[in-house]
């Protein structure tokens, strides 16, 4: 009794996965192939090749066929075979089944179209991944091989020529240039690895990029509104930027305000007024031709 105890577990380790109830597609091909190297006889019976004989040998005393006490047996390893790889969610569908071949049936009929369900919706979510605009790189790009790598888990697995065209389509517009870039070096073949560590090395380029520019930007454009139009000093976008001057600037300071100007912009800021602005702003000009114009 020993013995077949000992194979069942030989047999469990040699199927690396369990069937689940999306991953019908993997589990199938892994265990028909396990089980044709395991024990060819015990596939025929499964697949209905090989059919149980009479019950009794055909003389006058009926005695048992000895043919079909061996059937029974091999039958009966084949199902206990199947069920060691099934998972627990699975194995309430094994009850009513009598013989390894109305298993191997009942478990086919119940999640073979589950199972192509589950790969559709994985297949559309990859489809119409976009990265949102608050998304950084690093999150989008582990949505991207998490979808990819439940398809694999489902029996789909992406080729890395069509999940880098997935990944590339969901890039936001800002992202043309390097979605330019990379399809014209089309004919040279990009592993996933290799485009995440792109992406990655591209976004930092860019949010870099973003903390020197921006701030400069709204600082030249408050000055403008200010000296053309200063009855609009106090308009969202100017008392934005000149409360950030008001609390950021200083030599000491600059680098600083320059990475986190875009954070502080963000927050409720109290309006500027003449006095705050002639006690804070660094250009002197500037508050003596507001005063002045006032």
């Amino acid at each position: 009794m020993a013995e077949p105890l000992k194979e069942l577990e030989c047999f469990l380790d040699l199927v690396p996965v369990q069937l689940t109830r999306t991953n019908y597609f993997l589990w199938k091909p892994l265990f028909i192939r396990t089980l044709k190297a395991y024990d060819l006889d015990l596939f025929n019976i499964m697949e209905g090749v090989e059919q149980c004989p009479p019950q009794f040998a055909t003389n006058d005393e009926r005695d048992e066929n000895p043919a079909y006490t061996d059937w029974i047996m091999k039958d009966q390893t084949c199902m206990a075979v199947i069920t060691t790889t099934l998972s627990k969610s699975i194995l309430p569908y094994t009850l009513g089944c009598t013989s390894s071949r109305a298993l191997w049936l009942n478990l086919e009929i119940r999640f073979t179209t589950a199972a192509k369900s589950h790969c559709l919706r994985l297949k559309a979510r990859m489809q119409s991944l976009k990265k949102g605009w608050m998304q950084s790189m690093e999150k989008y790009l582990n949505l991207a091989k998490e979808i990819a790598n439940e398809l694999a888990d489902a029996g789909y697995p992406l080729e890395d020529c069509d999940y880098v065209g997935h990944v590339l389509r969901g890039l936001p517009s800002h992202y043309d240039d390097f979605v330019a870039w990379m399809r014209a070096g089309g004919d040279i073949a990009v592993t996933r690895e290799e485009l995440h560590g792109l992406l990655l090395q591209e976004s930092r380029r860019r949010t870099q990029l973003e903390f020197i520019v921006q701030p400069l930007l709204i600082v030249g454009i408050t000055v403008i509104i200010a000296l053309f139009r200063p009855g609009c000093i106090n308009s969202p976008l100017a008392f934005k930027v000149n409360a950030y001057l008001m609390c950021q600037w200083g030599l000491a300071q600059w680098k600083r305000a320059l990475t986190c100007s875009v954070c502080r912009l963000a927050l409720p800021l109290l309006p500027v007024t003449k006095w705050n602005m002639k006690l804070s702003c660094p250009f002197p000009w500037f508050s003596r031709y507001h005063h002045h114009r006032h």
